[in-house]
């Protein structure tokens, strides 16, 4: 198995590819890092819709890099102001 930390990269490697339905043909590559930071953010907003007082007004979130701008980005779309 590679060292791949050594090297600066993740430990690990992953994605998803895409396939368009009437031809099986791969029409995207996505990083399953990107993929696994926008649903960690997701599970994360639906928790706290479902676990978080009705009354509640206020949060405060603490993060770096991508896990704060996805969960940001996820709070803002699960709270957001009708």
């Amino acid at each position: 198995m590679a060292d791949n930390t050594a090297c600066g990269l993740a430990g690990a490697q992953g994605g998803m590819i895409i396939f368009e339905e009437e031809t099986d043909t791969p029409t995207a590559l996505i990083d399953g890092a990107l993929i696994t930071d926008i649903k960690s953010a997701a599970n994360s907003a639906l928790g706290a819709r479902y676990l978080a007082r009705r009354d509640a007004r206020n949060m405060v979130l603490v993060g770096v890099s991508s896990v704060a701008r996805n969960n940001i980005a996820a709070y803002s779309q699960i709270f957001s102001e009708p």
